[in-house]
């Protein structure tokens, strides 16, 4: 529904009769997104990046910095159309970059709008019913201070935040990547974790798994390389395996989690195909990247993909931030039970990891060890493992496990996690 919307929006904008303002020019990659105004039918800000041509700047000339601008779209204007009731309004007087995400404050209704400024300076914007309602920085991170690019900064990339909204990472040209943690409530950035810092590789896009246990991360320059690192891991940029490795074929662009729990990268150059990790949440090359997977049909992709935040996020239940009163719906109960913990020591308890579940039809059940290595695989849910791997018991620790079932409901059932082994 609201990526249909947003559509509407966009086109609203490009055939808005609002006559604009001069002051902003080039959109850049991920760096604009729409967000519907909390408990407004028809109201939409669309917050975005653009030239200040007013600005003069000798460490620019001829050119002008960036900018962070919103303006605001009624969709009932122009006979349902969609009009730009107010444009261009400078959100701060910093220099701008691409990075720019949002997540739904922990009430479940609001939206916190983050963006990055020059140096090691972060926006928190809050949209809440009124409006912006709250506009304040943060010095967190590595510094990027130099230009490039028509008086861009150096620090060109993708910023986003984890599906469960609690963390905030980036990739950048410049050769960083770096994880933060996200307050919800409050809008704070803590706990920085530079996992790759000022290196050779001039990274570009960035997204979590599912799960949140991985990140993928793509360079967009030759060699065009897309990684995976482990975040549970102790050293997490030793961690790192590649995925996928391009000198001349294509480059990756920017990546997205996608609502069916896919991750899809675009491409540098124009073409009409987009590359997929279908199992995202699987370590190593078992998260199956297929390149060139999904044709687009009519259009290209260049280097970036829609900055569409997570609509299902709900409420941090519970948290000093959940104020506001809601209808809770019955909750079916679940479906499918899968174990965290068995003990294969022939005791006669707890000896054979099973799924239990009367509502599966069809199912293939697949286990990894650490190596991404699957000792494991059944399509038979009377057929458990019994931590063996090749005849021989598999050493104590924690091992992977994907699910995929079809439910007598015909419903599609999907669902990864981890199982610990002890003897």
């Amino acid at each position: 529904m609201h990526g249909e919307q947003a559509v509407r929006v966009q086109s609203a904008c490009k055939a808005s009769k609002v006559v604009s303002k001069p002051e902003v020019g080039f959109l850049n990659k991920g760096s604009a997104l729409i967000l519907p105004l909390p408990e407004s039918p028809n109201l939409y800000y669309l917050f975005h990046e653009g030239e200040y041509y007013n600005d003069i700047d000798s460490n620019c000339y001829p050119y002008k910095p960036y900018r962070y601008y919103y303006s605001i779209i009624d969709m009932n204007g122009d006979n349902g159309l969609g009009e730009v009731i107010s444009i261009n309004n400078i959100l701060t007087n910093d220099w701008s970059t691409e990075k720019m995400t949002a997540v739904r404050h922990g009430n479940g209704r609001d939206w916190w709008v983050i963006m990055h400024g020059i140096n090691d300076i972060f926006y928190d914007v809050l949209l809440t019913p009124n409006g912006i309602d709250t506009i304040f920085s943060q010095t967190i991170g590595p510094s990027f201070a130099d230009l490039i690019w028509n008086c861009k900064i150096n620090d060109i990339g993708q910023m986003i935040i984890s599906p469960d909204g609690s963390r905030l990472a980036w990739a950048s040209s410049n050769g960083n990547i770096d994880v933060f943690d996200f307050d919800r409530c409050t809008g704070i950035i803590s706990n920085w974790k530079p996992i790759n810092s000022q290196g050779n590789d001039e990274y570009y896009g960035c997204a979590f798994s599912p799960n949140g246990n991985y990140l993928y991360v793509t360079t967009a320059y030759s060699p065009s390389n897309l990684y995976q690192y482990d975040l549970s891991a102790s050293d997490i940029q030793s961690s790192r395996i590649t995925i996928s490795q391009n000198n001349n074929n294509f480059y990756f662009g920017q990546i997205k989690l996608a609502p069916d729990g896919k991750i899809y990268i675009s491409n540098y150059y124009q073409i009409e195909y987009l590359h997929v990790i279908h199992n995202p949440d699987l370590p190593g090359l078992v998260c199956n990247l297929e390149e060139n997977a999904f044709y687009l049909g009519v259009g290209e992709n260049c280097l970036g993909l829609p900055n569409i935040p997570n609509f299902k996020l709900g409420a941090l239940v519970g948290s000093e931030c959940d104020t506001i009163p809601k209808i809770v719906p019955e909750e079916k109960p679940e479906a499918v039970f899968i174990p965290n913990t068995f003990s294969p020591n022939n005791d006669g308890h707890n000896d054979v990891f099973y799924v239990y579940s009367k509502d599966i039809k069809t199912m293939t059940l697949m286990i990894f060890n650490r190596w991404g290595e699957m000792v494991f695989e059944t399509n038979n849910i009377n057929k458990g493992w019994n931590g063996t791997y090749k005849g021989r018991p598999v050493e104590m620790g924690v091992y992977v496990y994907y699910l995929e079932a079809e439910l007598m409901s015909g419903e599609k059932y999907v669902k990864s996690g981890s199982v610990s082994l002890v003897r």
